[in-house]
């Protein structure tokens, strides 16, 4: 039996609404104290709107993040007369964004069905729904991320110009938000390259380099105006002054262990925070990390377990105003795994799919990971674990759905017991030596 399609359109319409409802609440009970990046990002947003320039708290110009959160926040602030809370509430309507995308990039290479289920467990997601209700650049970046996402599908299933366009603005775009989207610009033209000239031949090597050369000069485009900005401010060609302090805090972490805290007592970052300019400061981390690597350097190899751990942590102590017990995550991951086992069949989905996984690996293990770092590669892992709940649903054992209940079940329980769950973890972790 075929299913009605006004009803279905209409189910559509009210979980949608529903998963809009849900993300408002969340915003609305939510603190609107901002702490940590929220007031790096609040305070240059406003002096964006006095100066025309982004500034740092000293007054000089600042590329230590990518601007265009920045310049999200002065658009919102400026119509809304510094509202904290209509900034979080456009973010909850974002949030929904990345859901339709997520659906449009699931149908395109997994079909209907899937899709629905890419649809489903990613507007009841806990990340997506909890994120806009922090002054971070996560929602903004990942809608740029997803539909730059999308259009490179369409490029995958038939170069075109206009696509090529597309995801090349996008992808600027979520660049300019978040430096992760770097990454991933290589493995995005590795893989075109690889479906339509080396796997296939589908595609003359001609007209793919000229589409592949459209993608890019968008993309350089994009990016051209920061680049200038930069140029100018610094007097060299910078992307961003971040890289420092990342690197040192990835290899001597505060307490040797917690990546995502600056560690202040350190007499290195205690020296640094001495240094006015951005780009002398970012120097001075890079010369100093190699300097104290070059003495340790098995430091490298024995950070990347812990690193893994921190990215694959089931706690978000991040994306919200306490630290949570990400039971969404937790249940779709070995859906996620036993989806990577099925799309095994299917590489055409897989390949694309795994850009921006292999992207954030690559990430925490030159850098570092964390339930932040995590976020750009979770709406590709969710289309995965969605492929293989779904097809493990479809075979309707009943067994199996119980088994599947059962899980649902301990992590909604574990989510309301966190610091037991905590405590029994950390000494898992410290007994393995991970931690």
């Amino acid at each position: 039996m075929t299913a009605n399609p006004r009803r279905l359109k209409t189910i559509f319409i009210i979980l949608v609404l529903a998963g809009l409802i849900i993300r408002i609440i969340a915003v609305l009970k939510a603190p609107l104290t901002l702490a940590g990046d929220e007031i790096a990002y609040y305070q240059i947003a406003k002096r964006f709107l006095t100066e025309g320039d982004l500034l740092n708290s000293s007054g000089m110009p600042t590329a230590y993040r990518p601007p265009v959160y920045f310049l999200f926040l002065s658009g919102v602030f400026s119509l809304t007369h510094d509202s904290v809370m209509a900034a979080k509430i456009l973010q909850a309507f974002l949030s929904i964004g990345i859901v339709l995308v997520i659906y449009k990039i699931s149908r395109r290479l997994l079909g209907e069905k899937a899709a629905q289920a890419s649809f489903f467990t990613s507007l009841f997601y806990l990340p997506f729904i909890l994120a806009p209700t922090r002054l971070y650049s996560e929602i903004v970046f990942t809608l740029f991320l997803v539909t730059a996402f999308f259009y490179f599908t369409k490029l995958y299933e038939k170069p075109a110009i206009p696509d090529a366009i597309k995801a090349g603005i996008f992808m600027g775009l979520s660049v300019l938000t978040r430096a992760a989207a770097l990454v991933m610009m290589p493995f995005f033209l590795a893989v075109l390259v690889w479906a339509h000239y080396l796997r296939g031949k589908t595609v003359p090597l001609q007209r793919l380099i000229g589409i592949l050369g459209v993608f890019v000069a968008v993309f350089g485009m994009i990016l051209s105006p920061w680049v200038v900005r930069n140029y100018r401010a610094f007097g060299t060609v910078k992307y961003s002054t971040e890289t420092g302090m990342a690197l040192y805090v990835c290899y001597f972490p505060e307490k040797g262990k917690i990546f995502s805290k600056i560690p202040r007592e350190d007499p290195v970052i205690q020296e640094s925070l001495l240094i006015e300019s951005e780009l002398q400061k970012e120097h001075f981390l890079i010369n100093k990390t190699f300097e104290k690597l070059r003495q340790s350097p098995a430091r490298i190899v024995d950070l990347v377990p812990l690193k893994l751990v921190s990215l694959l942590s089931p706690f978000h102590w991040e994306l919200y105003h306490e630290t949570i017990y990400d039971w969404s995550y937790v249940f779709l991951f070995p859906f996620f795994l036993a989806g990577l086992v099925m799309l095994g069949q299917r590489p055409r989905a897989l390949v694309p799919l795994s850009i921006p996984i292999l992207a954030v690996l690559l990430i925490t293990i030159v850098f570092y990971g964390s339930s932040r770092i995590r976020f750009p590669m979770e709406p590709f892992s969710l289309i995965i674990a969605s492929y293989g709940l779904y097809q493990i649903l479809h075979r309707r054992l009943l067994k199996m759905n119980v088994g599947i209940l059962c899980w649902l079940g301990i992590n909604l329980w574990a989510s309301f017991h966190l610091i037991q769950v905590k405590s029994w973890l950390r000494n898992i972790a410290t007994v393995t030596g991970i931690w």
